[in-house]
């Protein structure tokens, strides 16, 4: 009779485990369901104004995946779920934000049969799947309507990754050609989703290593990764040409070493945040090109090191699930260490949180493992990990209502990373609002940073600032602002170089009037 009652316990355990990982998310989650669109982030150019994306017809799929020009990367699978969700509901933000978060329940719940199935200790894929569920630093990809893209690609990942591991665990049966085959189609349509999961053939890699490492052959794994490698070049292409529509492009000054003292940065600052999450913003800015490097930039360098050193380590000692966490990171984080080198680099950043999202699974999984194995009292080791669910939850409800709108998330990131940038988009923000005072306020805490970091399409804000400062009868500031819109515009469009004289002869005419009165 015990092997009744053990089932019976452990499908109830289980039970309640899946349940966890769907209620608590989608009750944190629920008030961001009501949040508004967020249109200069993104939401107006690839859902709000997308005419692709309204066409629900055969032809409208089809041009999604061969005709579009709608984004500067090629991903129609997240297209099309953009599609499906016009076409039965419109623009609705309600429902494109319930999709999100199904998604990123759903991919919550894969990540806990992945960790499962790879580590084979229940407790710890469920914490890895909580943590994931509730860290603060994802509430991005999920409210963030225009960010379909991670929680879809994650989803499909996910699966991509169980099917594989599958098929490892006796590659020899008839179905497992199936499963290999399957994990493969599950990775096209993931990298369809997003280019980020080209990397999975090297996760590919590293979990046949933590499956196979007393016998390792490279035959065998030369021949389950080299059928995927066409498709490697084939989503590299296609994300080069979309890429390469981009105009806004711009290059940095950095040096090189400097660039690779950013990328050793970009490594550990994951892992800082992923421990304590708070300040957060959706926009983390360089250095400036023209200033020193603060010195933490090369303390991160060097203790990325270490973390890579620790890697080799594992694979050495033979401790599979460490190295595999480990590898999993480096692998899926590397196309993004170093943001400037990134085609669309047109806005100096080094992090996002958005990157997080798929990478955390190396971190939390080695993170718990290690935790796991130090901690040898039980009760000590519930309390610290009941203390951080709680941490967690506390900061995801301090940092979830910045995603009401786009004034909150910019008044956050100024608040805790000041940049120009975002002090000119809020100073735009309250002159449409007719608030002109607050307007020319957020103006000079830009001028005071003296960062000189600027994002392209300069001419842009030194035109709305022209306003502003005719708005408040600073003259001289509107007139030498306009001038240099008109400077600085890097290309030609007759229609914006007409507006721009046409700007500076009303600046020049209120500044005659103003002279003629006094």
């Amino acid at each position: 009779m015990s092997f009744p009652i053990r089932h019976i316990l452990y499908t109830k355990q289980l039970t309640i485990m899946i349940a966890v990982l769907v209620l608590v998310p989608f009750v944190l989650y629920y008030p961001s369901l009501y949040y508004e669109f967020l249109p200069l982030l993104d939401d107006k150019w690839l859902i709000i104004t997308n005419s692709a994306i309204k066409d629900f017809s055969v032809q409208g799929i089809i041009n999604l995946f061969i005709n579009d020009t709608t984004d500067l990367h090629y991903m129609p699978v997240t297209y099309v779920s953009y599609s499906i969700d016009y076409f039965l509901f419109g623009l609705n933000p309600f429902i494109f934000k319930l999709h999100n978060l199904l998604l990123h329940i759903l991919s919550g719940i894969l990540l806990f049969i992945f960790i499962n199935l790879l580590v084979k200790e229940r407790w710890i894929a469920f914490l890895v799947a909580l943590f994931f569920l509730i860290h603060p630093i994802n509430i991005e990809s999920v409210v963030w309507a225009s960010d379909r893209k991670q929680s879809l690609f994650y989803f499909y990942l996910l699966a991509s990754l169980i099917s594989y591991k599958l098929f490892l665990e006796n590659p020899s049966r008839k179905q497992s050609k199936f499963l290999y085959l399957l994990s493969i189609v599950l990775w096209i349509i993931s990298t369809m989703a997003k280019a980020t999961a080209i990397t999975l053939p090297g996760v590919f890699v590293i979990l046949y290593i933590h499956e196979n490492r007393d016998a390792i052959k490279i035959k065998t794994i030369a021949r389950q990764i080299l059928p995927m490698l066409p498709f490697v070049l084939l989503f590299w292409y296609l994300n080069k040409v979309a890429n390469d529509r981009n105009i806004l492009t711009r290059d940095f000054s950095y040096s090189t070493l400097e660039h690779l003292i950013f990328a050793g940065y970009s490594y550990s600052y994951y892992w800082v945040k992923s421990l304590f999450p708070f300040p957060l913003a959706v926009f983390y800015p360089a250095p400036s090109e023209h200033l020193p490097i603060p010195s933490v930039y090369p303390i991160m360098f060097v203790s990325s090191l270490l973390i890579i050193g620790l890697m080799f380590y594992h694979l050495i000692k033979k401790q599979n699930a460490l190295f595999f966490a480990l590898g999993y990171y480096t692998i899926s984080i590397l196309p993004l260490l170093n943001l400037m080198y990134y085609p669309l680099g047109d806005i100096p950043m080094l992090v996002a949180n958005r990157y997080f999202y798929h990478s955390s699974l190396g971190i939390l999984l080695y993170l718990i493992l290690i935790l796991n194995k130090i901690l040898k009292n039980t009760p000590i080791k519930t309390t610290i990990f009941l203390s951080y669910i709680l941490l967690l939850i506390f900061l995801f409800r301090v940092h979830l209502p910045v995603w009401q709108d786009e004034i909150r998330v910019f008044e956050n990131d100024v608040k805790y990373y000041p940049s120009e940038d975002f002090f000119y988009k809020l100073s735009i923000f309250h002159d449409k609002k007719g608030e002109t005072q607050k307007a020319l306020n957020y103006l000079e805490k830009g001028d005071a940073l003296g960062k000189n970091i600027w994002i392209n399409n300069i001419w842009i804000f030194y035109q709305e600032r022209s306003h502003i400062y005719l708005k408040a009868k600073k003259y001289d500031k509107a007139l030498n602002d306009i001038n240099t819109a008109i400077q600085k515009k890097e290309f030609k469009t007759p229609h914006f170089d007409s507006i721009l004289e046409i700007d500076k002869k009303k600046i020049e005419e209120t500044i005659k009037k103003s002279t003629t009165v006094k």
